[in-house]
């Protein structure tokens, strides 16, 4: 039996340990994409107008993938926290600091993982908009446009002489009082300036 020089030999060790990680990288983007399908097939079900029978198996079943996706991701972290930590302890068995902590945080997210599973938490993840408009936006974009205010005119002026010449107002996106006044103060009367 032939032995392998201690460079070889690191050297398979680290393709091993790369090896190693991308199979929990790719584990982990496996389990991703059905965790996401099963998330957004109950979402639909409970925010449908009629919900269907099986809501409760869905979002069952949405939670369980979730949470063998989550499990995977920290392990994938914990295995590249351990590496980095590997890699950054040298002869002298002195570790980095940062390297150190990234572990210790990669560990206390996978420890975490089975606390969090014993509080349900709401299953939804998108943000419930109300069916009526309050009307501020729409009372802004009437603000903005209305032939009142002369400042959206200054403005869209301001960025075509920009566009082609220079800015009348050196400071485009500034028009109030701590901005610079314009080039051709008598232009621009009832200005902040003025």
């Amino acid at each position: 039996m032939t032995r392998l020089p201690k460079t070889s030999f690191d050297a398979v060790l680290k393709a091993q340990a790369v090896v190693a990680l991308r199979q929990k990288e790719l584990a982990s983007a496996h389990a991703a994409l059905p965790a996401l399908e099963a998330r957004i097939a109950a979402d639909e079900a409970k925010y449908s107008a009629k919900p269907p029978a099986n809501l409760e198996e869905l979002e069952s079943a949405a939670l369980k993938s979730e949470r063998h996706a989550n499990v995977l991701k920290a392990e994938e972290n914990l295995l590249r926290a351990q590496q980095q930590l590997a890699a950054a302890k040298p002869e002298s068995e002195t570790y980095d600091k940062e390297a150190v902590k990234k572990l210790g945080e990669a560990r206390a997210q996978l420890e975490l993982l089975p606390k969090r599973w014993n509080h349900r938490t709401p299953t939804h993840r998108r943000k419930i908009y109300p069916d009526s408009s309050t009307g501020r936006r729409l009372a802004l974009a009437r603000w903005i446009a209305t032939s009142r205010n002369p400042l959206t005119a200054r403005v869209a002026i301001n960025h075509m002489w920009l566009r082609t010449l220079a800015a009348l107002v050196p400071t485009v996106f500034n028009f109030g009082i701590s901005g610079k006044s314009p080039s051709h103060p008598s232009c621009w009367t009832g200005w902040p300036w003025s």
